[in-house]
């Protein structure tokens, strides 16, 4: 589904010259927008700068194209380690 909006009061729709909220890159930005909420005189809408190639994971994740309840996070797991063992 797709709408046009226009910026009646609020901030602009303009992605130029700000970070992407995941990598803090600059160039290729565009703004993710989710609604969040009615007001009296239109939708609430919230968005924030993600480069290109964060924005085509978004949604991927979102169109169903991966089941996030499968996605492992490798990054995020603690590693095995190795023991050592002290005197005493």
């Amino acid at each position: 589904m797709e709408t046009v909006v226009q910026v009646v009061r609020g901030d602009t729709l303009d992605a130029e010259n700000k970070p992407c909220v995941f990598c803090d890159r600059v160039d290729q930005q565009e703004i993710f927008c989710v609604t969040a909420g009615k007001k009296y005189d239109g939708v609430l809408l919230r968005g924030f700068p993600v480069c290109w190639n964060h924005l085509s994971k978004l949604n991927a994740l979102l169109s169903g194209e991966f089941d996030i309840d499968k996605i492992e996070l490798e990054s995020y797991r603690k590693s095995a380690g190795r023991a050592v063992r002290l005197r005493g």
